[in-house]
C-alpha cells in the first residue's frame, strides 16, 4: 500500500509540473524555468527518471514544451532548458516520432536557424540526429530536408559551422536512405550543397566523406 501511495504521488508530482509549464507558457524566463524544474525529474541520475519520462509525456509534456517553443522561438533561455528534457525523449521511437509530428523537433530546429550562434543549439542538433536515429520516417514526412537545407545555409555552407553542419549532414543521410528521401533533397536544393561541399577545399573530413556517399547512393 506505501509503495502505491508513493508511485502516485511520483506521478501527481510530475503532473504538476508538467500544468506549471502549461500556465506559465506565454512568460518566458517562467517557462524556461518550469521546463528546467521538470527536466531534473525526467533525466538521469533522478531517481525513477524513467517512469517519470513515461509520467510527463502521459501528461502532455511534450505539447506543452512544443507551445513554448513556438511562442518564444529564438530564445536562448528557453532552447536550452527545453533540449535537455527532449533529448532523453528522442531515444524513445514512439516519442521521437510524437515529437515531430507535434511539430516540436521543428519548432526547435527553426530556433537554431533563427540563431545559430545560440548557445543551446548544439544541443538541439544532438536531439535532432537522436530522433534521425531512432525515427527518421517521421522527419521526413515533416519535410525536414526542406529545414536542413535551410540549416546548412544559415550555418555557411560548406565551410560553414562544423557544430550544425556535421550533425545536419549525417541527418540527411539517415533520411536520404528512406523511399522518397533522394526526391526530397532534390527538390529542396540539397544536392548543390552537397557538390559544394565536396569541392570545397579544407572541409571538414568527416562531413566530406558523409556527403560524397550521399551523392553516390543517389547517382
Amino acid at each position: 500500500m506505501a509503495r502505491g501511495k508513493g508511485n502516485r504521488g511520483a506521478s501527481s508530482g510530475v503532473k504538476e509540473l508538467v500544468d506549471s509549464v502549461k500556465k506559465h507558457k506565454n512568460f518566458r524566463q517562467l517557462a524556461a524555468y518550469s521546463v528546467q524544474c521538470l527536466v531534473k525529474v525526467v533525466t538521469p541520475p533522478h531517481s525513477g527518471w524513467e517512469k517519470n519520462l513515461k509520467d510527463a509525456f502521459d501528461a502532455g509534456a511534450l505539447e506543452a514544451i512544443t507551445a513554448v517553443l513556438q511562442r518564444h522561438s529564438g530564445s536562448e533561455a528557453v532552447l536550452q532548458s527545453a533540449t535537455a528534457c527532449l533529448s532523453a525523449m528522442a531515444k524513445v521511437p514512439k516519442y521521437a516520432g510524437a515529437m515531430v509530428d507535434s511539430g516540436c523537433m521543428m519548432s526547435m530546429v527553426e530556433s537554431v536557424i533563427s540563431n545559430v550562434d545560440g548557445e543551446g543549439m548544439g544541443e538541439t542538433m544532438e536531439v535532432l540526429e537522436s530522433v534521425a536515429l531512432n525515427n527518421p520516417e517521421a522527419l521526413l514526412r515533416a519535410n525536414c530536408v526542406e529545414a536542413c537545407s535551410r540549416l546548412l545555409t544559415a550555418a555557411g555552407g560548406a565551410k560553414g559551422k562544423p557544430i550544425i553542419v556535421r550533425p545536419t549532414i549525417r541527418t540527411l543521410e539517415r533520411l536520404n536512405k528512406l523511399p522518397g528521401g533522394t526526391k526530397q533533397m532534390r527538390e529542396a536544393g540539397v544536392v548543390p550543397v552537397l557538390l559544394e561541399i565536396a569541392a570545397a577545399e579544407g572541409g571538414d573530413q568527416q562531413t566530406l566523406e558523409v556527403s560524397y556517399r550521399m551523392l553516390d547512393r543517389m547517382c
